[in-house]
């Protein structure tokens, strides 16, 4: 089993924006996983994520998406990253633990405690980084302060592989349990929201991709990517 008997659970949504599936985690799937990590055994489910740091509406962006309504259907609670809440608690990594992160960063203490993590990506297209799915979607669990600072992203540093180092040093300090890539629809241009550079289309792989394996798991999504995104994406 993936959850034991009174476990926390921390399902890592993916809600850069308000735009529904398949630009957010669907609705349908958090109820029904919460449902089944229920029926495990869990003694409590968290539910949340952190939008765009430059976005001051992440829980608006999140009843938008209809990620709120969703998690009071399961009975589990919202988490919202906000660096505006004062009883939210951070564990801070240096830089000497992440070196291409300029000050270090933080991630959320109720996620760093949870038991079981569950990672709730989409396949997407994205107009910076080429794709975003298992890996990128930890991004959304760092302090809004950490990433606007200066040389972190406060803009999207391709070059080098800098914005692909961060991102890897952002894992190596957090392992989900579970990682579920959402393809049955997808983001095949554009992206990761439905007003990106250039706009975002929605394509049928239909598919869904699990794994323990984040990596793996993001090797078959950029395949379903490199299938269906259309022909002048950078994944090509």
């Amino acid at each position: 089993n993936v959850v034991s008997k009174g476990d926390t659970v921390y399902l890592k949504v993916n809600s850069n924006s308000g735009d529904w599936y398949p630009y957010s985690t669907r609705p349908r799937m958090i109820e029904e996983l919460c449902a089944w990590c229920w029926d495990q055994g869990a003694s409590r489910i968290l539910v949340g994520d952190r939008s765009f740091w430059g976005d001051p509406n992440t829980y608006s962006n999140l009843v938008a998406n209809g990620v709120v309504e969703a998690t009071a259907n399961a009975g589990a609670e919202l988490l919202v990253l906000d660096e505006a809440d004062g009883d939210l608690e951070w564990m801070e990594f240096a830089q000497s633990e992440a070196a291409d992160w300029q000050g270090g960063f933080r991630y959320p203490v109720p996620v760093l405690q949870s038991d079981v993590i569950i990672n709730l990506p989409i396949v997407k297209t994205h107009f910076i980084s080429t794709f975003t799915m298992a890996l990128k979607n930890m991004i959304g669990l760092v302090h809004a302060d950490d990433r606007r600072r200066t040389g972190n992203l406060d803009s999207h540093i391709t070059a080098g592989n800098k914005l692909y180092r961060q991102i890897a040093q952002l894992n190596e300090h957090m392992t989900p349990t579970l990682n579920i890539l959402d393809g049955w629809e997808a983001i095949i241009r554009g992206g990761p929201t439905q007003s990106g550079n250039p706009s975002g289309l929605v394509g049928e792989p239909g598919v869904m991709i699990v794994s323990t394996d984040r990596i793996a798991a993001d090797v078959m999504g950029l395949a379903v990517l490199k299938t269906h995104a259309v022909s002048n994406e950078d994944v090509h």
